[in-house]
């Protein structure tokens, strides 16, 4: 996966947005089982993307996929404000100010182009009331509290990309084919072992989300491989030969059920032979999408 460098909605907190990014940077880098990516690399690779495709998402997703990535994370700072609300025990409740930061994250999916989670990660501290009315009134908040305010969104930050991430079902690419051989965007930390069977499917139908992004549909199976090694990055398997299905031994007649079906041979008209059909070519190439089985 990569995680893009987060940004901010917020005039004057992208140094904090960077803050939070390198600390949650930091502690997916330390995860045995994320291997993350350097986003120059997914720089470079978008603008290796063709000119006719203005859509940044769907560039995005394009130069993701041309790496072997699975995942991309992306966040912004969208609200550091004042609000209100009521504290204390009933019939002696205050309205006590608040200063909020809200930090809103998205995990898109590089199979389908789609989003597959979107979360808003919020943390708050009591202020008093003086405060809480300059900033309304456009006056910055105390950098202190705001320092308190990052340092309370980076562990529930970190949590929610772990939920997610490991709720998210795995897929892969095919990066390149030799013969019967295909390199894929499998690693150890996918957690398959040698001989483990993948399914390799084609790349389906573009459409145009109601959110406005372009997404992919499922491809149909185009067959099998097997696993032949494991690497740090990627992985080489070989393609399974379709089954055969053979077809069941005529039953073997006696003499005279024989000699009844020569009969009733010579009554009736040769039938036309059938034709033979022929199977489709299985064609592997780049870009087909691999999921376990």
């Amino acid at each position: 996966m990569v995680a893009l460098p987060f940004t901010s909605g917020v005039e004057g907190l992208k140094p904090k947005a960077d803050e939070i990014y390198g600390q949650l940077v930091a502690k997916l880098g330390e995860m045995d089982n994320i291997h993350l990516v350097d986003p120059s690399r997914l720089t470079d690779a978008e603008a290796m993307v063709p000119k006719e495709i203005t859509d940044p998402e769907e560039r995005l997703v394009l130069a993701a996929r041309k790496l072997g990535l699975n995942v991309v994370l992306r966040a912004q700072i969208t609200d550091l404000s004042v609000t209100h609300r009521l504290t204390g025990i009933y019939g002696m409740r205050e309205n006590t100010p608040f200063l909020n930061l809200e930090l809103d994250m998205a995990l898109v999916d590089v199979i389908s182009g789609a989003f597959f989670d979107v979360g808003s990660i919020k943390s708050n501290l009591e202020i008093d009331e003086v405060k809480a009315q300059a900033v309304a009134m456009g006056a910055k908040p105390d950098p202190k509290k705001v320092d308190e305010l990052v340092k309370e969104l980076t562990e529930p930050s970190m949590e929610w990309v772990e939920e997610k991430l490991e709720d998210h079902k795995w897929s892969g690419l095919v990066l390149a084919v030799e013969g019967n051989r295909l390199l894929l965007t499998v690693a150890r930390d996918t957690g398959l072992n040698q001989g483990d069977l993948l399914a390799v499917q084609a790349l389906g139908e573009k459409i145009k989300s109601g959110s406005g992004r372009m997404v992919y549909l499922p491809g149909k199976l185009i067959g099998k491989v097997r696993l032949l090694e494991l690497g740090q990055d990627t992985s080489w398997a070989e393609v399974v030969p379709p089954e055969v299905v053979e077809k069941p031994e005529p039953e073997k007649l006696s003499d005279e059920k024989l000699e009844g079906e020569k009969m009733g041979d010579e009554a009736k008209a040769k039938p036309e032979p059938e034709p033979k059909l022929e199977p489709e070519p299985v064609v592997y190439k780049p870009g087909q999408v691999v999921r376990p089985l």
